[in-house]
């Protein structure tokens, strides 16, 4: 696993232990350069992604590091997907 997944599942068991949730969905902003076309604009291109972890089940460490992984790659396959967007059709 990356730094990342485990930086990122330290913060979530952090926030299931302090407010009790089994579901718990944290905000990260994601590099919106996937489009090679968006190469030699200069700017600030950034998605935030939703990332959920779910502490139902009482998964063990590797078990949730492989899920914080996988949830972590998904998003970066989705990550062109516009957050505001997916909030307005969630809504």
């Amino acid at each position: 696993v990356t730094s990342y997944s485990v930086i990122l599942l330290a913060y979530q068991v952090l926030l299931h232990r302090w407010c009790g949730q089994d579901d718990i969905v944290v905000g990260s902003p994601m590099p919106a350069r996937g489009d090679a076309r968006w190469s030699r604009v200069v700017g600030d291109f950034v998605n935030m992604v939703a990332l959920r972890a779910d502490f139902g089940a009482d998964p063990s460490v590797a078990d949730a590091l492989r899920d914080a992984r996988n949830t972590g790659m998904r998003a970066l396959r989705y990550q062109d997907y516009p957050f505001s967007l997916l909030v307005e059709r969630l809504l």
